[in-house]
């Protein structure tokens, strides 16, 4: 493929993730709090399931939206002459993606087993999906600051896009590296503060991804080499 097709791949990939994920998670209300009773969060999957069936499914499109993406991505940098920030910036993507895929996994569960004959009796079932639908924030976030903060520095060291969306992915990247922490060691939603980072960097990094592929495909393409003349 040629430069200009990796670059509208890119753009349209990004574009696809963004639109794909807030649909994912805003198709339905946000979930109960962790700490809340059992028979509330249930209520939720119960009451919202077509809801939360289309979301999980849309989450899991956006996650293959986000290979090409990151193919792209890295081809650019790798061409620019980032070779070794590009191979952290494919590797913490892929993972990335993995993870961000895997993320539908609990609440898919959870509606999934509302939706069979006797539904989810088991208490102690419904807390352990819901605690996980949090928790694996922490590792998505992770893989996140790390593709970030390795695009962002990337972009700034071979000005391969404009130095502001550098930066940018850079200071997201700090959000994400802190919803890390928080995802793990608090067992209810943030307050306060904590609820700006967090969704900081949720939505930091939905924005930050068709960012960087449209500002690829408006780069100018790079003048043809000139020939070698002889005699």
């Amino acid at each position: 493929m040629d430069e200009r097709t990796w670059q509208r791949i890119g753009a349209w990939a990004g574009i696809g993730f963004f639109v794909l994920s807030v649909l994912a998670t805003f198709l339905y209300p946000q979930p109960p709090r962790p700490d809340s009773d059992p028979a509330v969060v249930l209520r939720w999957a119960h009451t919202h399931r077509a809801g939360l069936e289309a979301g999980m499914a849309l989450g899991i499109v956006a996650a293959m939206s986000l290979v090409w993406f990151v193919a792209s991505l890295r081809h650019l940098l790798a061409r620019a002459g980032a070779e070794a920030l590009s191979s952290v910036v494919y590797g913490s993507g892929m993972a990335l993606v993995a993870v961000f895929a895997l993320g539908a996994a609990p609440v898919a569960t959870l509606v999934f087993m509302d939706g069979q004959p006797g539904g989810v009796n088991d208490g102690a079932v419904v807390r352990l999906l819901i605690d996980l639908n949090q928790i694996l924030f922490s590792p998505a976030a992770g893989l996140a600051a790390v593709l970030l903060l390795a695009a962002g520095i990337a972009m700034l060291s071979t000005k391969v896009l404009p130095p502001a969306v550098g930066w940018a992915a850079i200071v997201v990247a700090a959000l994400d590296g802190i919803e890390v922490v928080t995802s793990l060691t608090f067992s209810s939603y943030h307050a306060g503060l904590w609820t700006v980072i967090g969704w900081g960097g949720y939505l930091g990094l939905l924005v930050m991804i068709p960012l960087i592929g449209i500002a690829g495909l408006r780069r100018p393409e790079p003048a043809p080499a000139l020939a070698a003349v002889t005699s």
